[in-house]
């Protein structure tokens, strides 16, 4: 499990499926996208802590679920956090905002979320890490 390292100056990340434990050190706001899922990467975990000032947005790519035995869809799926609030398509971020603050990011390729009539295909599950505050 190789760290990986967001210098003080990076302003957009794209994490690959080789990222695992990724440590932010932005001076300024940095949007880091969670990888490509494909229908093997069930469990895989991303791990952010963010020490930099500047904030982390992270947000969603498109990822492959089963649609049938044999053929995948390629849909955005849904980020949930925060007491089951929930995060939909590929612009929209969730945001860290505090100095020292850190999380685990989930993929669970067989969940299905229903949002406001529209279905969504596999979820980040987002897990809050123990801190002092």
């Amino acid at each position: 499990m190789k760290n990986t390292i967001i210098g003080t100056s990076v302003t957009s990340k794209y994490l690959s499926r080789t990222d695992y434990n990724v440590v932010c050190l932005n001076t300024n706001d940095c949007t880091v996208t969670l990888p490509t899922m494909y229908p093997y990467d069930d469990g895989h975990v991303v791990r952010i802590k963010k020490l930099g000032d500047g904030k982390v947005k992270v947000k969603m790519t498109y990822c492959y679920t089963w649609a049938s035995l044999t053929t995948t869809r390629n849909t955005v799926p849904v980020l949930v956090y925060n007491r089951g609030s929930t995060i939909t398509g590929s612009s929209n971020t969730l945001d860290i905002e505090s100095t020292g603050e850190s999380c685990e990011f989930v993929w669970c390729r067989d969940i299905t979320y229903t949002i406001s009539g529209t279905q969504y295909y596999g979820a980040w599950i987002q897990y809050k890490l123990p801190r002092d505050w």
